[in-house]
């Protein structure tokens, strides 16, 4: 949640990194360029604050989670939780939605946003390697879909998309 464009890197002792740009000696020569002061402070305020409510925002995530994937999973029969019996982010859902893709979900969907596949390939359009490894055929890849909430999510949020995905996947899978 801090200022998009600022970032921090651990750099592990002994490990050398090339420059990203060159021309000065900002960022311990890793990065030539005035830098930003404002989105620095943002982003150290933005990593005070997770710390200091990781454990109450993860909790909270992990019920909003659990609230859309019990709603989905009691009206799409044969939908699966990739990866649900490993430990997971506690706001991440990869769904994969039976006989339907999952981009052709997302394409009714314009207030809902979401990708498909794994993380490593949101575009959809590669075959995932996670999603492989995990033991998922074509269909089933073809079919993921990636949620997550924030701290910001609420409930009606959460209810919201869970019917409109429902709705979605009913109407592409051509069920009443």
């Amino acid at each position: 949640y801090g200022p998009k464009g600022a970032g921090a890197l651990y750099v592990k002792n002994g490990l050398t990194l090339e420059g990203l740009m060159h021309g000065g000696n900002q960022e311990n020569g890793y990065r030539a360029g005035t830098e930003n002061t404002p989105y620095i402070v943002g982003m150290g305020q933005a990593a005070h604050l997770a710390v200091n409510g990781l454990d109450e925002s993860s909790a909270g995530m992990a019920r909003l989670r659990d609230r859309l994937l019990k709603q989905l999973v009691e009206s799409i029969p044969g939908l699966e939780v990739n990866g649900g019996n490993a430990a997971r982010l506690p706001n991440t859902l990869s769904l994969s939605f039976p006989h339907v893709g999952g981009s052709e979900i997302l394409k009714r969907l314009p207030e809902i946003c979401s990708s498909t596949g794994s993380a490593c390939h949101s575009t959809g359009k590669i075959e995932s390697a996670t999603l492989t490894a995990m033991g998922k055929d074509l269909s089933q890849i073809a079919g993921t879909i990636r949620l997550s909430c924030g701290w910001y999510t609420s409930q009606d949020e959460i209810d919201r998309a869970a019917s409109l995905l429902i709705d979605a996947w009913e109407n592409l899978a051509g069920l009443p």
